[in-house]
């Protein structure tokens, strides 16, 4: 039976200045859960003259930049599901997320004397795919607490620029491709694939039920709201039994009367 490959998970590591080379391998994070989508948006710039005359069409437009290429993607940490490799054992998901924040923070240059701040390079890796750039934007979202107040659950939405428009970039994988058209996958291969989105799925099941479990052990208007739902199903109750025994009541006066 043939090997299950490894399931392959997104990375961001640190580049050098030149963004050629990858620096500083403690810093490197990889993340919990793989990302759904990544969105990568192109832009020229363009600018229209200013003067006399007839500016309309585009032949009156003008190339000024080299433009830019803009990486968005969203990252899920949660420290109540299994971390896998590659992540320090924590109960606060803050402890996760600030290994993100790393990448948007300014480092001063030289370290020694510094002279302005910048944030560091960032390389964005998932099996072939690869963006390089600086974290121009982050967004964090706490999402689930403990009865404690601890963070234990957040979604990180990156932007990463890159001030040109380049080729496309390639990570040369080592593993051989599990799909193609003329090699169609493998049965164990499938099973992984499948299992993992299974995973995904059961994960998101149970995201959902826990986040109603909270809410209604730690919402005070939901438990009020059971407490008044569980008043109105007993006086609903006492007033039908009410009325049953006013109709066996009456038929007890008309048995009585037309006996008399």
């Amino acid at each position: 039976m043939p090997d299950v490959p490894q399931l392959a998970k997104a990375e961001l590591r640190e580049l050098d200045a030149s963004f050629k080379n990858e620096i500083n391998r403690d810093k490197w994070t990889k993340v919990q859960f793989n990302p759904d989508t990544l969105k990568v948006t192109f832009a020229n710039q363009i600018q229209q003259p200013s003067g006399s005359g007839d500016q309309r069409g585009s032949q009156a437009q003008q190339f000024v930049g080299a433009g830019t290429t803009k990486l968005a993607v969203q990252l899920w940490f949660d420290v109540t599901q299994d971390l896998g490799q590659g992540l320090p054992d924590v109960i606060d998901v803050r402890q996760l997320t600030q290994r993100v924040a790393y990448f948007i923070t300014p480092i001063g240059q030289p370290k020694n004397d510094p002279k302005k701040y910048l944030p560091p390079g960032v390389r964005l890796m998932w099996g072939t795919f690869q963006f390089d750039g600086i974290v121009e934007s982050m967004e964090e979202n706490l999402e689930l607490f403990s009865f404690e107040g601890r963070p234990l659950r957040a979604s990180v939405a990156l932007a990463i620029a890159q001030q040109k428009i380049t080729t496309f970039a390639f990570n040369q994988a080592n593993e051989p491709p599990s799909f193609t058209r003329r090699n169609r996958p493998t049965i164990a291969r499938t099973r992984a694939v499948d299992r993992h989105e299974r995973d995904h799925a059961a994960h998101r099941r149970r995201v959902r039920r826990s986040d109603a479990d909270h809410r209604q052990r730690h919402d005070p208007r939901a438990e009020s709201g059971a407490v008044a739902l569980r008043g109105r199903g007993q006086i609903r109750r006492r007033r039908e039994g009410l009325r049953v025994l006013a109709r066996s009541r009456a038929k007890d006066r008309a048995d009585i009367e037309t006996e008399a």
